[in-house]
């Protein structure tokens, strides 16, 4: 009897120690969880904590090794870092991330993942690394595949091309991801970013025009088809081609065919607005002291504006559809030379919209109209008077200093004023050695010290040497820049001095 009531007795202690082990699991797993809902519910810092706690009360637990919060809490951790813009702890965060050892299974899924957090950042490089890692040490695993880290690696190594101004190279990987054997769910995305990509980073019309034409003739009932994406980039695309070619019918044709888009309400004054930006482009390129060109430029334009304003009784669009119509009424006059009433209604401009966010890009715009009046009319006049508003009201609210001091050296140039135009164009290149011009700003900022030493202004060997050290740059940042031509005609000049 006394046997059977220790038997009884063990077996009731073993039963509450299995329920205490089941229920330590059971709240490992809810915390887990927890965490997990969080997470996707974007709250990271609450996430964050979630797992912290799983590690820290449940440290044998499973949910607290490599294959769950272990590596939850440094990929959220890194998420946080990264926001916050602290990079060398991110990469420090990375590098724990490596160093787990999960499943092998689990792997691959981590680095992709970690790798999506420096991609979505473009820290290129970084992510680069990362997505290599799982196409040579995984080539077997789902995320070494065409819809994820093969095309994101491709993706990334175009981008870099591009910034770079390797655009042969850009359009070789541009190619590869088209030729991926992605799944039907992927595709279209892959295609349509790719697009965009070549697109908005160097305007390559013609080889976006191509991805944005195969989402819609391959996969039509995909999203990416619809107005909202390549339905309006194809037509918005071939419209400021058809501007490039002087082809002003197919252009108007296109741009109803853009207002007649069933695109969403919060995708429709987008396209309204950047279309009319379009034409005013055009307007100002085709500046003609009042010609006819320009003006029906300006009308078009201006009728995109006034749909936006009829359509939406408030919003960012509204705003910057507003600002435009005043934008345009003082490019007008300027188009016809009236440099009297193009101030007053510049001062209007200025304000009215004192407070605007938009307000520099108004300026910006105006300041470049009196550049390109100045090279219709060839009147200093209008280089004057851009150079004051670039330097007075433009550069100290615009956000674009590289572009805007890329203008003053244009300008000065006109005036052949070499000393500040050089000044400006190294200013421009130093602001941001990236930016779409750059190359040009090293090519002119050697140019212009050429040209005074040409002239007596400054010596001779100080202006060859000063030259040398922009050409060389030119040479070194921008091995693919077209200006390298002009560059070696330049050599030739000062070796023969």
């Amino acid at each position: 009897m006394r046997l059977q009531k220790m038997c009884i007795g063990w077996s009731f202690v073993f039963i509450l120690l299995m329920q205490c082990c089941v229920l330590a699991v059971e709240d490992a797993n809810s915390l887990y969880q927890q965490g997990r809902a969080l997470e996707r519910e974007k709250r990271f810092s609450d996430a964050l904590t979630f797992y912290q706690r799983v590690i820290a009360e449940y440290p044998d637990s499973r949910y607290a090794g490599p294959d769950y919060a272990g590596y939850k809490a440094k990929h959220v951790f890194c998420r946080i870092v990264l926001e916050k813009g602290e990079i060398a702890l991110a990469k420090e965060i990375v590098k724990q991330i490596e160093n787990l050892a999960p499943l092998p299974k689990r792997k691959p899924h981590q680095l992709y993942w970690t790798g999506k957090l420096f991609d979505d950042k473009q820290f290129d490089s970084d992510a680069l690394v990362l997505y290599k890692r799982i196409l040579t040490d995984y080539p077997d695993s789902r995320y070494a595949g065409p819809d994820y880290a093969d095309y994101r690696a491709k993706y990334i190594s175009c981008r870099m091309a591009l910034e770079n101004g390797d655009i042969a190279l850009a359009k070789e990987l541009a190619k590869q991801i088209k030729n991926l054997t992605s799944s039907p769910v992927q595709k279209p995305s892959q295609l349509y970013w790719t697009g965009k990509l070549l697109f908005d980073t160097k305007k390559l019309d013609t080889d976006a025009l191509l991805f944005f034409e195969q989402v819609i003739a391959s996969y039509p009932n995909s999203k990416y088809a619809d107005p909202n994406h390549a339905g309006f980039r194809a037509k918005y695309v071939s419209c400021r081609q058809a501007l490039e070619k002087d082809d002003i019918a197919s252009a108007k044709g296109l741009a109803e065919q853009i207002k007649n888009l069933a695109s969403s309400q919060e995708q429709k004054s987008g396209q309204l607005y950047w279309t009319g930006r379009l034409f005013e482009g055009k307007a100002l390129k085709s500046f003609d002291g009042g010609g006819s060109t320009a003006t029906a430029m300006f009308d078009t334009s201006e009728s995109f504006y006034r749909k936006i304003i009829q359509d939406n009784a408030s919003g960012d669009h509204y705003q910057m559809a507003a600002i435009r119509l005043d934008v345009l009424a003082a490019l007008r006059t300027l188009n016809n030379g009236d440099i009297s009433t193009a101030k007053a209604a510049i001062n209007t401009i200025k304000t009215k919209y004192a407070n605007s966010e938009y307000l520099h890009g108004a300026l910006y715009v105006i300041a470049e109209g009196y550049y390109l009046t100045g090279l219709s009319n060839n009147q200093k006049e209008f280089f004057q008077e851009s150079i004051s508003m670039f330097e007075n009201d433009v550069l100290a609210i615009t956000t674009c200093k590289a572009s805007t001091y890329y203008m003053l050296g244009l300008n000065y140039q006109q005036l052949k004023d070499y000393a500040k135009a050089a000044e400006a164009f190294e200013k421009s290149y130093q602001t941001e050695p990236k930016f779409k011009y750059a190359d040009y700003c090293l090519f002119a900022a050697g140019d212009c010290n050429l040209r005074m030493a040409d002239l007596g202004q400054i010596e001779l060997l100080a202006g060859q040497q000063k030259a040398k050290v922009f050409f060389g740059q030119l040479e070194s940042e921008f091995p693919q820049s077209n200006y390298l031509v002009s560059v070696l005609k330049n050599d030739v000049r000062i070796n023969s001095k």
